[in-house]
Formats: structure tokens, sequence, C-alpha cells
């Protein structure tokens, strides 16, 4: 389809312009920009009677689309609040059909893979979402242990940080068994920017067997640390 001039205005109707293809390289800013305003609408009208996940990945699918000329969409409150929302389910949901399944050490499960894919797809929402359920009592504490445990094995350098706040955060949880796939997290991630937290960790921790394997992981950061140094 040819677009108008680069002077002229669109006089289509809305309807008409929610179906002009978004592929074209030509299409002007203003064109584009109004075309994925659109869509979105049209998707999120559409998206009651689907996975609210997969509207979200419609929609993002939609603005990595753009030509590069095109002004990125600011992404509003409500936006962002959406893609929140439908991550948190998505969280919770998982979470929740992980209680009765069997994890073994290292070894992956159905859970820990679905889990890596959900941070890998949202990032920091996600973890943020794994953070809400774990410190507001309402995981299953075998699971989000298991859940953690692969939050530092997994490579997303853009979760980065937020993993590794989570981790950190996790050594004081009142449930032992969060507090030691924590410590299994921090060893995976073999940073030793937790040096500090994993010292409270282990003057707080009462459980000898779990302090012993908090003492092994710092030793290992520091000796990383000090490799780092040398």
């Amino acid at each position: 389809m040819t677009l108008a001039s680069e002077t002229a205005t669109p006089t289509k109707s809305e309807e008409e312009w929610v179906h002009v293809p978004l592929t074209s390289a030509s299409v002007r800013p203003q064109v584009w920009s109004y075309q994925i305003a659109k869509t979105t609408h049209w998707i999120r009208d559409e998206s009651k009677d689907i996975n609210n996940a997969l509207a979200v990945f419609l929609i993002s699918a939609l603005r990595n689309s753009s030509p590069h000329e095109a002004p990125e969409p600011t992404i509003n409150a409500t936006k962002r609040h959406d893609l929140e929302e439908a991550v948190s389910q998505s969280i919770v949901m998982l979470f929740e059909k992980a209680r009765d399944e069997f994890f073994e050490d290292g070894m992956e499960s159905v859970f820990s893979r679905k889990l890596v894919s959900l941070v890998q797809e949202y990032g920091n929402a996600a973890v943020e979402a794994i953070a809400s359920l774990t410190f507001e009592g309402k995981a299953n504490a075998e699971v989000a242990a298991e859940g953690l445990r692969w939050l530092g094995h997994m490579d997303h350098p853009s979760s980065y940080d937020s993993r590794r706040r989570l981790l950190e955060k996790s050594l004081f949880s009142s449930s032992a068994r969060i507090r030691d796939g924590a410590a299994l997290g921090l060893a995976s991630l073999d940073d030793p920017a937790a040096i500090p937290n994993l010292g409270k960790a282990i003057e707080r921790e009462p459980h000898a067997e779990l302090r012993e394997d908090l003492e092994q992981v710092l030793a290992q950061l520091e000796a990383t640390r000090q490799c780092h140094s040398s």
C-alpha cells in the first residue's frame, strides 16, 4: 500500500488505519505512532478471551517492529501496571503448579525452565513478582528455594542486579529452606558484592549446618574477590 506524501495528512478512518500494513520502512513516524496506538488499543479490547500475557507479548512485538525512524512510544502508568499484573499472575500460577513437583539438586525441572524463561522475557518485572510472592509468605518454601537457586544460576545481564538483591535479601528470610536456596543462588552468582550481607546472615543464622554452608559460600566469594584484585 502506498501512503500519502510527506506533507499530507492521513484522511482514512480509524478502522482503516488499524489494518494498514506495519512493515514498510517508508512510513512517516507520525503515521507509524498512530498505527501502533490504534492497533495496541484493538489488541487490548480483543484480549478479554485470551491470556493476558499473550496480549502483552503481541503489544511488545508490535512496538519492537517499528522502523528505526519511528519514536519510541511512551510507556504510561496504565500500560506498566498491566504488564506487571500479567507477569505477576504468570508467576503466581507457576509457583502454584510447582507445589507437587519433585526437585533434584542441580537438575533442571519444568518449574526452573519456565521460571528462567519468564525472567528472560520480562526481566526485572518478573524478579519483582517473585520477590513479592516470596516475602509475602504466599510461596511454598521448597518452590521458592528452587527458584532462588536458578535465579543465581541463570544468565541474564539486564536483571542481574535485581536478582542479586533478591538473593541477598532472602538470606534473612524466616524460612531456613529459603535461606539455603539464597545461599546456593549466591554461590552460583559468585559475586563478591554479596559478602557484607552474607557476613551478617552468618552472624544471625541459628542452624549450625546452614551456618557452615553460608561460611563456605563466604569463603568462595572472598577467594573470588582476591582473584579479581590480583
